[in-house]
């Protein structure tokens, strides 16, 4: 059997939870995390552990954030350039 993915574990959730700017504020808020555990940081605050987000039906497996981090990456990549550009 295939795993579920994103949109089949939030199928039964409220609507809430299937907002496009929702799953996009998981999505960063799980990519900090992983960027923080990259680098050797953790911030409590900020951020919940790793497992906590890969484990949690309404934020992405490991396998669904491994395919959309170089996405991500492209993403924070373009707006560092946006930025400094101001």
């Amino acid at each position: 059997l295939a795993a579920k993915t994103l949109k089949d574990r939030i199928k039964d959730f409220p609507d809430y939870w299937h907002r496009r700017t929702e799953i996009f504020a998981r999505l960063f808020e799980q990519y900090c995390a992983y960027k923080l555990k990259q680098e050797g940081y953790r911030d409590k605050f900020l951020t919940s552990s790793w497992q906590d987000y890969v484990e949690s039906p309404v934020y992405w497996s490991s396998a669904e954030f491994t395919k959309l981090l170089p996405e991500m990456d492209k993403l924070i990549g373009k707006m560092k350039t946006v930025m400094k550009s101001k």
